[in-house]
């Protein structure tokens, strides 16, 4: 999931509920060609791989919200307003590469859910506070969660993180529940209503997790402890490794074949994680709010050694 700034939320009972979106906030930007540490959308341009679309283009989700800062500014993503914004435009322009058509989802379409209501006030029972109880990820965890009900108001179909960027034409096919990261979410497929069951698996497993030990129960930690189940047919969901985490192609040395093409041709995607940030070498200087200079280089490096391979 992908977060931003925006104001204080609406207070309801001693919980905050979120806040509608305005426009401005909805819209997806694009790339800067004034911004120095960014390249331009121009230098960023991928080859493009729609030579055989499918007869009804295939649309590619992620879900969009806003993180409220601290008082100090941190937001608890590691990401600035900025970076965000870039990040998206690369993910947008990624999937647009491969023939997808990319649409972000918001607070609204999950209230468009006939159990919104319900689903929030269950929500309230989840462990989200992390590291500390300090709650500065609080809110980001929350949005994680709700992008599950988004997926099933819209009609079901592929979603991703921001930062999972195809490198191949991707068979567009929808059915039973599948993770295409084994057991995280940051890229998965379903029919409307295997996104309606999962959404509420997710949730019912983060409420029974709700102990005095446990300071936080994510989106993903619930998917896995799914996956731990999976004798219980309304757990079950098919688990793909076909999205690579990006922290192996980060060495910091220069790609050989036999090494990180070879990797990459096992895989569909490659997912620019906190993670994989933190696992690779970086350039001196890059830091986590970096992730969209460092995943425009790796893609660049990909199309340039690896793709007609």
């Amino acid at each position: 999931a992908a977060a931003g700034a925006a104001g204080a939320p609406t207070v309801v009972g001693q919980y905050q509920r979120p806040q509608e979106l305005t426009r401005s906030q909805q819209q997806l930007p694009s790339f800067s060609t004034q911004q120095q540490q960014f390249p331009s959308q121009q230098q960023q341009q991928f080859p493009s791989q729609q030579q055989q679309q499918h007869p009804q283009q295939a649309i590619i989700y992620t879900f969009w919200a806003p993180v409220t800062p601290l008082p100090n500014g941190d937001k608890g993503t590691g990401m600035t307003d900025e970076a965000d914004d870039h990040m998206l435009a690369l993910w947008k322009q990624a999937w647009e590469a491969i023939g997808w058509q990319p649409r972000v989802l918001t607070l609204q379409d999950a209230q468009r859910h006939p159990r919104f209501d319900e689903f929030y006030e269950k929500l309230q029972t989840v462990p989200l506070w992390g590291n500390r109880r300090q709650g500065v990820n609080r809110e980001y965890n929350q949005w994680c969660y709700i992008r599950w009900l988004a997926m099933a108001a819209v009609g079901g179909g592929w979603m991703s993180d921001y930062d999972v960027l195809p490198i191949r034409r991707i068979h567009h096919h929808l059915g039973a529940f599948t993770a295409h990261e084994a057991r995280v979410p940051s890229l998965v497929s379903g029919s409307q209503e295997e996104w309606a069951r999962m959404a509420w698996a997710v949730l019912e497993n983060g409420v029974a997790h709700n102990q005095p030990e446990v300071n936080l129960w994510s989106d993903m930690d619930a998917l896995a402890n799914l996956q731990d189940q999976q004798s219980q047919p309304q757990y079950h969901y098919i688990v793909n490794q076909t999205v690579t985490e990006a922290g192996p192609l980060l060495t910091g040395k220069p790609w050989t074949k036999n090494k990180e093409c070879d990797m990459l041709k096992r895989h569909d995607a490659i997912h620019f994680s906190h993670n994989s940030i933190q696992m690779g070498v970086l350039r001196e200087g890059e830091k986590f709010r970096d992730r969209p200079r460092v995943a425009a280089r790796i893609m660049k490096l990909y199309y340039a050694k690896c793709a007609n391979i």
